[in-house]
């Protein structure tokens, strides 16, 4: 047991890390346990301040997910920044897999308020419930969706429309990562 963990083979779940500026503060106090808090990155485009705050959820639950973006929105509408928030879950190799991440931007660098733009990742080798379509039902708001195509196949599957979901929704792709 000493050689297997001495060599690195083994990852252990990383602290949760405490909230650092006023959006993270403002997100825990709303999301509580729910989410743990993992950090935020900054860094510079074409002049403006571009924000990441990444979190793990810790149960799939739509109503959780919804309420997150909700906050996300709350606390964010009235910043003239790029924000992003990536959600990610500790998956069954010990390590950890992107759910999914919403912004306030979208590819061309436009800024909007409120969480736009919407990215759904397809981890399907570490959790099948992780990959449910339906997990998004309860978010409001969004316009623009990036979706994997194996995510998207199940959608389809389930006769689920993202335009009913989202009916401001303006555009869909589809892509494989």
């Amino acid at each position: 047991m000493i050689i297997f963990l001495l060599s690195g083979c083994a990852h252990s779940k990383t602290p949760e890390k405490r909230p650092d500026d006023v959006i993270s503060k403002e997100i825990k106090e709303v999301v509580g346990d729910r989410y743990a808090y993992r950090g935020r990155h900054i860094n510079y485009h074409d002049g403006m301040e571009k924000v990441g705050y990444e979190f793990e959820i810790k149960n799939f639950d739509a109503t959780d997910i919804g309420e997150f973006v909700k906050a996300c929105n709350d606390v964010c509408v009235s910043e003239n920044k790029k924000i992003s928030f990536g959600i990610s879950f500790y998956n069954s190799v010990n390590s950890y897999s992107t759910l999914f991440s919403v912004s306030n931007y979208n590819d061309d660098g436009e800024l909007y308020d409120g969480m736009y733009y919407l990215i759904i990742r397809d981890q399907t080798q570490f959790s099948e419930e992780s990959c449910n379509p339906e997990l998004y039902l309860k978010i409001e708001g969004i316009r623009e969706l990036h979706v994997d195509k194996a995510i998207q196949k199940k959608a389809d599957d389930m006769g689920i429309d993202w335009y009913s979901y989202w009916p401001d929704l303006e555009k869909v792709v589809v892509e494989e990562y």
